[in-house]
């Protein structure tokens, strides 16, 4: 079953399956890139699997810690313990009564709305920031359950980007729009922003590097700065 809405950009059902490693470095890379992505796979400590580490995959390593391979393959092989460790290849099949919050998506709406449009294959996620609880985030966005939700919709954006990759033979990512309608500013808003809720995005980018490759604002209220600036610590400035 497609995670995408009906007729809504790239069906993944109809999209064959990922090889593990492409017979040719594509078109899309550089020649740099494509050195650095050899590199890594010949590296002694390259560590293969068999749904991530595919040459785009890989890029993405590189391309995070701006091509130094031995920072990145350490990066990627902590990344595949933490897979182990959280069950992350599995964590579909895992619920409540395995320490997920299923509830996450009501206090902390997050969802993954398709590609961006026919002709471009970046996977679109929809942050609902406004409607967020703050009071029920500040009480369980530090639990190991809401940061496995989280992990679960990091890895279906992850799932969307494949599909979309093996459709297009191009690199892929997801970009990230938050909605801020309804926001107001709380006294513990910026609180918030700069402690729990930049550990957890701190967390995902670092688990999940280049996935997210832009970031869009809508409906941003008139203390937007305010919010910028205890954001800017922890989202760097690839965005």
């Amino acid at each position: 079953m497609s995670i995408f809405p009906k007729n809504f950009g790239i069906p993944l059902e109809k999209v064959p399956p990922m090889p593990s490693m492409l017979s040719a470095f594509p078109p899309a890379m550089s020649a740099e890139e494509c050195q650095w992505v050899s590199r890594m796979r010949n590296h002694r400590l390259f560590q293969h699997h068999a749904e991530h580490s595919s040459d785009f995959d890989l890029l993405r390593w590189a391309l995070a810690y701006r091509g130094d391979v031995e920072v990145a393959i350490r990066k990627y092989r902590r990344h595949l313990r933490v897979r182990q460790l959280l069950r992350l290849d599995d964590i579909e099949q895992l619920g409540d009564e395995d320490g997920i919050d299923e509830g996450a998506e009501l206090y902390a709406p997050m969802e993954i709305v398709g590609t961006m449009s026919s002709t471009d294959g970046r996977i679109l996620l929809l942050e609902r920031s406004g409607q967020f609880e703050l009071d029920v985030m500040m009480k369980h966005i530090r639990t190991s359950a809401f940061m496995l939700n989280r992990f679960r919709l990091m890895e279906r954006v992850l799932k969307a980007v494949h599909a979309s990759e093996r459709a297009s033979g191009q690199p892929q990512s997801a970009v990230l729009l938050m909605d801020l309608e309804g926001m107001c500013l709380q006294a513990n808003l910026v609180v918030f922003i700069s402690g729990p809720y930049r550990i957890m995005w701190g967390t995902l980018i670092e688990q999940y590097p280049q996935l997210i490759s832009s970031i869009l604002l809508l409906n941003a209220p008139t203390f937007i700065n305010v919010l910028w600036s205890a954001c800017v610590s922890f989202i760097g400035d690839d965005y």
